[in-house]
């Protein structure tokens, strides 16, 4: 029976060392996220150089090896009337997912345990965002931004229709132009991300990106919203240079976005800023939030509104509710963020004060 219980100790190492990285962030900061992050990176750049998601390759192999190995265990099973084989085949997958969980922790996980990297730009932020008449006012400025580059994005034959993967491509240049107003970001390179793939089943999960650390990809899904795509772009490669924080990462992908010369880029980010801080003005002041609507120029209102109805349709399946709570899972439990999926939204608190500054 004890060999059969070694199966845990991998979890138990895993937690272990995520317990402590949590308890030593000066730790990360000084080894994990200043040298052994950055070295794997750099030693690892060929992946990117691939231009197909190699992640794809490694997460079906995987399950494959998962179900069809299990499934031929449980089947010697119930021929040979012993239960020895499929407990196996239980307990390698069970190891299997251990040794991977730990692997993600050693590879990226610790940089949630990083003290704020971000703290010089987003110190001292009040839940108030400044007072009760701030985010209205943020919202309104970032709602005149929107209508002033309306007419460059959503002209016929604008940038805004190059093929997505042009959009990635333009990702890493967007992250050097943000140099002077980010200049946290000096030392890393950001990857241009790649296409996710099977677009249609992620927007069922309602997955927009992803950052793939066995690999260090980063993986967007190209048929979300065009205005989406750059912000999104730019949130996963975000991780990829160590931001594993979902707030910090949109702070990041807004910033960097707002600093680009490119108007689609520009477009996007003021696009998911003003998403963020209607939403939180929605839950304070439903009125305040028809009144912002109002203000939106028929290009951005339809652009608002065509985004909120892409994921609307696609929030109310089961499959969907199920993925919402997986992800919110992995934030509290694996992440250590407390707010979990909520985290995303805190972004407001984080631009006020990154434009206060």
């Amino acid at each position: 029976m004890i060999p059969y219980l070694l199966c845990v100790v991998p979890w138990l190492t895993a937690a272990a060392f995520a317990a402590w990285t949590r308890a030593n962030p000066a730790w990360v900061d000084a080894i994990f996220a200043a040298r052994w992050y950055p070295f794997l990176v750099r030693n690892m750049t060929f992946i990117n150089r691939i231009r197909f998601p190699v992640a794809t390759i490694l997460t079906a192999f995987a399950a494959i090896w998962c179900a069809a190995g299990l499934i031929a265990a449980v089947a010697r099973s119930f021929a040979s009337r012993d239960y020895r084989p499929a407990l196996k085949a239980v307990c390698r997958r069970i190891t299997a997912a251990g040794c991977a969980y730990l692997l993600l922790y050693a590879l990226w996980g610790a940089q949630y345990s990083r003290s704020r990297p971000m703290s010089g730009a987003t110190a001292a932020v009040s839940a108030s965002y400044g007072g009760e008449d701030a985010l209205p006012r943020q919202c309104m400025a970032w709602i005149t931004q929107a209508n002033r580059l309306a007419p460059r994005v959503r002209a016929p034959n604008s940038i805004l229709s190059q093929e997505p993967e042009d959009i990635l491509a333009r990702v890493p240049s967007a992250f050097e132009n943000a140099r002077g107003a980010l200049p946290r970001l000096i030392g890393m390179t950001a990857p241009a991300p790649k296409p996710l793939g099977f677009d249609s089943v992620f927007s069922s999960l309602l997955i927009e990106g992803m950052y793939f650390p066995f690999t260090f990809e980063a993986l967007v899904n190209t048929s979300v919203p065009a205005i989406d795509l750059p912000f999104v772009a730019c949130h996963e490669a975000a991780h990829a240079i160590g931001y594993a924080r979902e707030d910090e990462a949109n702070l990041i992908a807004a910033i960097v976005c707002a600093e680009s010369a490119d108007p689609v880029f520009r477009y996007s980010g003021v696009m998911s800023s003003l998403r963020y801080g209607l939403s939180a003005l929605a839950a304070r002041d439903p009125g305040a939030y028809w009144t912002m609507l109002g203000h939106m120029s028929d290009g951005v209102r339809a652009d608002f509104i065509n985004r909120q109805q892409y994921w609307r349709e696609r929030q109310q399946t089961p499959l969907a509710r199920f993925a919402a709570r997986v992800n919110d899972f992995f934030l509290v439990n694996a992440a250590g963020a407390e707010d979990g999926a909520r985290s995303y939204g805190k972004v407001v608190e984080l631009l006020r004060e990154w434009e206060r500054e």
